[in-house]
């Protein structure tokens, strides 16, 4: 069985170019606009109602390190990048093309590279 899983994810990935390992925990409701250049790394924790578009990575540093945690209802812009150990809390909005290598809080919109919080809004 686990020969044919790894046949039929080798065949979606390459096909739809979307690396999203079962060993990923993704909350309900995921949601992906745009197919392409979309990884995913295995120790990723995503929460709930999460937006991707082409060209998202959230990975490790490359050294076998941590990989993000993501708060519910976060938006990722087409080519953001979140890098390492970093925590995403929830209710983020992440622009097109930002490299976040550090925490974002809760509410906040954040852009650039490094990434930068350009808005934060209240906590309810």
């Amino acid at each position: 069985m686990l020969q044919w899983y790894w046949l039929l994810y080798r065949f979606v990935e390459t096909v739809t170019g979307i690396s999203l390992p079962k060993a990923a925990a993704i909350g309900a409701g995921l949601r992906i606009w745009h197919f392409g250049g979309i990884f995913i790394h295995p120790a990723v924790v995503m929460g709930r109602n999460c937006t991707l578009r082409q060209g998202v990575t959230l990975g490790d540093k490359g050294d076998g390190g941590a990989a993000p945690v993501v708060g519910d209802n976060v938006d990722f812009g087409s080519c953001a990048h979140v890098i390492g150990p970093v925590h995403i809390g929830s209710n983020v909005k992440v622009g097109a093309l930002t490299i976040v290598l550090s925490n974002v809080p809760e509410g906040a919109s954040v852009v650039g590279n490094p990434g930068r919080v350009v808005r934060q809004s209240p906590v309810h």
